[in-house]
């Protein structure tokens, strides 16, 4: 019975020594049920890649697949605990790993409770999803695959499922480039033409492609049927070739690591050199072909858009890039992404100056970086994107973590590299040692192109399984563990068994509330768009104060929420009872999000303006929120104004200068800022520095009134009344009702 149950589920054997099949025979009911959940529980996991969203949810991709992790691992988990109790003994396979991992997460768990925003670090941000939680979901998915894969049969298969899932993926990343895919319009533009499948990011598609390919190789060179080597070439060529088409430089240099390694083992695969070769000759085709293609889409033969699924147009896919430009890209180290990588590392290094110990908390870069940008940086790329990561998986525990955080996970990563290159060099050559080493390389590859990217929930599941997948190869030790002896101990079978299936539904229940507060989310935003009816309007609020019941933890909803208020309490039209009311929930959704997360600037700005639009007598307090803003990101371009603007009212110059100074490094080109602070200059005296402004200004807005009025008041300020006189008369003439140069010009002539 057992052996059909493994077979149909292609799972492998349960976690304990295979029973007799007297034992199978005579099993509990309840740990025969259990056995095979946990079997399909392991089997989903493997499926997870696939797990998106088409059109059901606002979040496609990250919500999803996380919360298929979570109801995949807590079947697993709860229907292995169920076995395990029943039977009354298991055995537990202890490996080098376990030690350093445990420390990784103890220093994750004091993290998240010393962490600037606790709440945040617990669940993680609302895209990201990969609080606490989830990095907890990923060791207890790495203890579960190695104490479940044991015998070599069951990892061979997993390792064709993995296989063909992976290549499934890059088949839909290549039909995608092709405007063929499940999913094309506005999500596929913003990258460009750059291929994502399902992992919704061409970066993350990258990063598990360099994992996955090299297992294709492994499975090929254990293969014997002609028909199956046939069939793992074309699965790594169909992912090498998706992989080109992510045009994401990291994963590139981590899948030349991987070959590398590959390589470096060339003696192992001698016997299969001609294999190796073809495939090599064949991956360099498709490459020129690839890069053929991408200036064809580049020389204007894209095709015109067509209609969709729906009957509505869907959008031509946009020109691709070329491989070539991409790679040349690579050795600028100035401005462009490089130039931006830099940055965010450099932000991760002053997080780690200062917070050394335990970091400033798992998912915390955007709101601690913003402090830290550059000028540069400003108006660059920080004048439009708040990165949220250093791009850098070994920075970013360091930052999350501290420097302790940061020396376990890489303990953990030196643990299992000496584990299976000590396997390795022990084992003799055959199936075993072929498909360990190309799951070795992938595993290696991923981890060069982590110093460019982070792990996701898009890919960190897979690569905690693959590790765990070279772990269990390994063979390690496995300790025989028996609960109790007696017989009479099985009456607890059922009460045992309930509580299990109570406690699992009660986490399902909470596992999936992200995912129902999405779709609800989704319902609102389709309804709340602009020029909506009051009914409409009146049910989009509806929706999204259900998602926020669904998903209190989830702080974006409540953030949405307070926004969307402030457009309403801005509505000069709104009857003056129904804005009181409106401000006071503005104000508490507002206030609810600053004392979960009292890190987030932008809460502090949206709060801010729901206060200034509530009245004058709110001004400070408005004030006051705006400067906090500005202390967390100094370069926020509205709160900056909005400070200007309310510091004038209130006779704050010194404030005043420095806000539209910032502004002026965001955005050098801002007109009004310009006029504002030539102005502020004017009056403080500071005759040089408005003189340089006035010049920028008037390159930029030449036939503007604004430009002579200024320039006349400086000469007036210099006492060249003459050429004040000359410069107000211009403006003037530009703009006849100007009542403030015509009262200069009056001042003038008088003296």
């Amino acid at each position: 019975m057992t052996t059909d149950i493994v077979k149909a589920t292609l799972a492998g054997r349960p976690i304990e020594e295979a029973d007799t099949d007297r034992e199978a025979e005579t099993e509990h009911p309840i740990a025969l049920v259990a056995r095979k959940l946990r079997n399909v529980g392991m089997l989903l996991l493997l499926f997870l890649p696939l797990v998106f969203s088409p059109n059901w949810s606002q979040n496609l991709f990250e919500i999803p697949k996380s919360t298929a992790l979570a109801l995949f691992t807590i079947l697993t988990v709860a229907s292995g605990l169920t076995y395990i109790l029943v039977r009354g003994r298991f055995s537990l396979r202890r490996t080098a790993v376990d030690v350093p991992l445990v420390v990784l997460l103890a220093i994750s768990v004091l993290s998240t409770i010393v962490s600037v925003s606790p709440l945040g670090s617990l669940y993680g941000e609302h895209n990201r999803r990969d609080g606490l939680l989830t990095i907890a979901n990923y060791a207890l998915l790495f203890f579960m695959a190695v104490n479940y894969y044991r015998e070599w049969r069951n990892i061979r298969q997993t390792a064709e499922i993995v296989g063909l899932v992976a290549a499934f993926v890059g088949l839909l990343g290549v039909l995608e480039y092709f405007d063929l895919s499940v999913h094309v319009g506005p999500v596929r533009e913003t990258f460009e033409g750059r291929v994502f499948a399902t992992l919704g990011n061409p970066d993350f598609l990258g990063a598990y492609l360099v994992l996955m390919s090299p297992l294709a190789i492994g499975l090929l060179l254990i293969s014997r049927s002609i028909s199956m080597k046939l069939l793992w070439s074309g699965a790594f060529l169909l992912m090498s070739v998706c992989l080109l088409l992510t045009m994401t430089r990291g994963a590139w240099i981590g899948f030349a690591a991987s070959l590398l390694v590959i390589v470096a083992f060339a003696r192992t695969m001698r016997s299969h050199a001609r294999w190796l070769v073809g495939l090599l000759i064949a991956l360099v085709l498709f490459g020129s072909a690839a890069e053929v293609s991408s200036l064809w889409w580049q020389n204007g033969t894209t095709p015109a858009a067509h209609p969709g699924p729906g009957g509505g147009a869907v959008a031509p896919p946009a020109p691709s890039l070329s491989l070539l430009e991409r790679l040349k890209s690579m050795t600028s180290l100035q401005g462009g992404t490089v130039g931006v990588r830099f940055e965010t590392w450099q932000q991760a290094l002053d997080i780690v100056r200062d917070y050394p110990i335990l970091g400033s908390g798992l998912n915390t870069f955007q709101a601690m970086a913003t402090r830290y940008y550059s000028p540069t940086y400003a108006a660059g790329e920080g004048a439009t994107n708040m990165p949220d990561r250093p791009h850098n998986q070994y920075l970013q525990w360091a930052a999350f973590a501290g420097v302790p955080g940061a020396l376990a996970y890489l303990a953990v990563l030196g643990v299992v590299s000496w584990t299976v290159l000590g396997s390795l060099r022990r084992a003799p050559r055959g199936p075993r040692k072929l498909l360990l080493i190309t799951l070795f390389a992938g595993w290696v590859g991923y981890l060069v192109q982590n110093f460019f990217l982070f792990d996701t929930i898009e890919t960190g599941p897979q690569f905690w399984l693959m590790t765990a997948l070279a772990v269990a190869m390994t063979g390690p030790r496995a300790v025989r563990i028996r609960l109790w002896s007696s017989s009479r101990f099985r009456t607890l079978a059922w009460p045992a068994g309930a509580a299990v299936v109570v406690a699992s539904l009660f986490l399902a229940f909470l596992a999936i509330r992200p995912q129902v507060a999405d779709v609800l989310y989704l319902r609102s935003q389709m309804l709340g768009h602009p020029g909506a009816s009051s009914a409409d309007e009146a049910a989009a609020y509806s929706y999204l104060e259900q998602a926020i019941a669904w998903a209190p933890d989830d702080l974006y909803y409540r953030e949405m929420y307070a926004l969307g208020l402030m457009g309403r309490i801005a509505n000069p039209t709104l009857p003056q009872a129904e804005k009181a009311l409106e401000v006071r929930t503005a104000l508490k959704m507002a206030n609810s999000v600053i004392n979960d997360n009292p890190m987030n600037g932008n809460v502090y700005f949206t709060r801010g303006a729901i206060r200034e639009l509530s009245g004058p007598n709110h001004e400070s307090d408005a004030y006051q929120d705006f400067a906090r803003t500005i202390t967390l990101h100094p370069y926020h371009l509205p709160a900056n104004a909005a400070m200007a603007r309310l510091g004038r009212q209130m006779g704050r110059m010194t404030d005043v200068i420095a806000a539209e100074r910032r502004i002026l490094v965001v955005d050098p080109q801002n007109v009004p800022a310009l006029t504002d602070l030539s102005q502020d200059y004017l009056v403080a005296g500071r005759l040089n520095e408005a003189e340089g402004l006035i010049n920028r200004l008037a390159s930029l807005v030449p036939d503007e009134a604004i430009v002579p009025f200024l320039q006349g008041w400086l000469h007036e300020s210099r006492r060249d009344l003459g050429a004040a006189e000359r410069e107000y008369v211009r403006a003037l003439e530009r703009q006849p009702e100007f009542a403030a140069a015509k009262a200069a010009l009056e001042r003038v002539k008088a003296q």
